[in-house]
């Protein structure tokens, strides 16, 4: 058995520790048994089997690290961590039409110039599937701390897809300065080929096994990339057609994102730094589950009675030694002379202080990932949305520093996959060629977007909010073009909202207008009433007031009127 096989089968605890400073090429934590082993042991405790010995190196766990020899996943957030970023961090629909997710929402919004750019980018979400897949990519990144995309060049089909890559299976990639991938090497478990013996018996569990390898190395001095493919470390035809062939792309087609980066050639999982915690509520809660067995299945002691010779089965089934885990509720029975006195054989235990322990240690990993509960006051049903934007934000802050390097993985990815669409010549990738990335016809970026969908109620309440305080500066003399701008919004926006403010009171004042000049002059208003960028309804309303006011005060007398005519 090689290192890496052994590596995989063991435990070891610097496989899971990290050193930025550790010698290339001497740091456990980036050797590719010591990764396997890790993608392994972190992908258990998301399915909550950590501690199972189905797994070769849990027993080895347990022990270096002190556990209870039933330890179980009772308590521990591995899943619920995993779950959140599975759903929220490409959270939501794809625009199929690769939009920026302006007039139509997007998990991943495409901001661009070019706007052409947007139809080979829809027809690779469309061909890879990528509404499902891109979930699947921030599951295996967010678990393990890495996951890789290959841009898959399907000349039949005339497609161009994105393949997500197991950690895994990466056995070797380097890099130029500038973190490009030069070569890589994957390697994987496959039905061996050459045995057809399980065809005739139609079972594919009894069929031989082989080593898959397959590698890709960028010419360093030309745009040649030669790819390779093997069986058991020789050169196999896996495609039938050849082991070796080579393509002008110019680029290696492969990224590998990592969850976290930390300065090492291989990220962390998003729950890396807790699973010490983990371990500890698990073992605990583990322990405190069969004291409570212990105490409600609680052993007698026989006064007066030999022991027998064969020990007593406490289940009153199977024998004790064919049980999968013997022993784990179990007290040892005494006996004792006639008159021995019965004494409690169990350990006392104020299981309100176990409970108040157990909820401090629960605390500290809910402080560390405030994911875990961002939902918890929703279910109460009275909080306000401003309370749940304060609970939300720790989580919010967060995932927007994980999602760049998946944004800038996709993107690079796509940027790919369009120029060997465009080699191909490829229907949806007109107007490119192998060169539009230095011409610089492909630029573009993952726009920013929420984290969490927006509640209706919430936004309607916010924009009420808004609009009161509005008018409170406005009413205090405030200009409503000042109000926006020192409340951030962008000088166009202001501009576009004062612009329909003003076509809105020219209208008002055009059917005002028609409705006077309709009236007998007596019952005729104030026409022509000068619209300002503050006037409206109620300015008119005042003027109106005043000339029904004047019209009903008595006239002066002839006399009176003859005589202001000579004066």
């Amino acid at each position: 058995m090689d290192a890496t096989a052994t590596a995989v089968k063991a435990f070891k605890e610097a496989y899971i520790t990290s050193d930025p400073l550790a010698v290339p090429g001497k740091n456990d934590f980036c050797d590719y048994g010591a990764r396997k082993m890790r993608y392994a042991m972190l992908w258990s405790f998301f399915e909550n089997s950590a501690y199972r010995d189905v797994h070769s190196w849990a027993t080895r766990m347990r022990a270096d690290y002190g556990l209870y020899r039933f330890t179980r996943s009772v308590m521990g957030p591995a899943f619920d961590i995993g779950s959140f970023w599975h759903t929220y961090l490409f959270g939501g629909l794809l625009d199929p039409l690769a939009g920026d997710g302006g007039s139509s929402p997007s998990a991943i919004p495409i901001i661009t110039k070019n706007e052409s750019i947007r139809t080979p980018i829809a027809q690779i979400w469309k061909d890879s599937s990528w509404q499902v897949n891109k979930d699947t990519m921030a599951l295996w990144g967010a678990v393990m701390g890495d996951v890789a995309l290959q841009i898959i060049d399907d000349p039949e089909k005339q497609k161009i897809y994105l393949k997500i890559i197991h950690p895994s299976t990466v056995k070797f990639i380097s890099r130029d300065l500038l973190g490009n991938i030069q070569s890589y090497i994957f390697e994987e478990t496959r039905i061996d080929p050459e045995d057809t013996t399980w065809i005739s018996n139609g079972d594919p569990t009894s069929a031989r096994t082989c080593t898959y390898s397959e590698s890709a190395e960028k010419d360093p001095d030309g745009d040649t990339v030669k790819f390779t493919t093997y069986r058991n470390g020789q050169p196999y035809k896996w495609n039938g057609k050849s082991d070796t062939w080579s393509m002008q792309y110019g680029f290696v087609p492969l990224v590998v994102v990592q969850h976290l980066n930390v300065g090492l050639d291989w990220g962390w999982s998003e729950f890396h730094a807790g699973l010490s915690k983990f371990r500890e509520v698990d073992d605990i809660c583990s322990k405190i589950s069969d004291q409570i067995r212990k105490t409600v299945d609680s052993p007698w002691l026989f006064s007066g009675v030999s022991k027998p010779s064969v020990a007593p089965n406490m289940t009153g089934s199977a024998a004790t030694t064919s049980r999968i885990e013997p022993r784990r509720d179990e007290i040892p029975t005494l006996y004792g002379p006639v008159g021995a006195e019965a004494k409690a054989l169990v350990a006392d235990m104020n299981l309100a202080d176990v409970v108040m322990y157990i909820d401090k240690l629960l605390g500290a990993i809910e402080k560390d990932y405030p994911e875990i509960r961002i939902d918890t006051w929703r279910m109460t049903g009275d909080t306000s949305g401003n309370a749940l934007r304060v609970n939300r934000q720790p989580t919010e802050v967060k995932v927007q520093m994980r999602r760049p390097s998946y944004d800038d993985g996709v993107r690079k990815a796509l940027q790919m996959g369009i120029i060997m669409g465009a080699m191909g010549n490829y229907p949806g990738y007109e107007g490119f060629s192998q060169d539009s990335l230095e011409k610089g016809n492909l630029e573009f970026s993952v726009g920013r977007r929420p984290v969490f969908s927006p509640d209706i109620l919430d936004i309607i309440s916010e924009k009420k909010q808004f609009w009161e305080a509005a008018q409170v500066a406005t009413t205090a003399g405030m200009p409503l073009q000042l109000y926006l701008k020192d409340i951030g919004w962008a000088q166009a926006k202001i501009d576009e909202v004062i612009k329909l403010k003003e076509e809105q009171l020219e209208k008002q004042q055009e059917q005002f207008n028609q409705a006077n000049a309709a009236q007998p002059d007596g019952n005729k208003k104030f026409e022509n009433l000068p619209l300002g960028k503050n006037t409206g309804i109620s300015d008119r309303n005042k003027a109106n007031k005043a000339l029904s006011s004047a019209k009903s005060t008595p006239s002066a007398s002839p006399a009176e009127s003859d005589e202001e005519q000579e004066e």
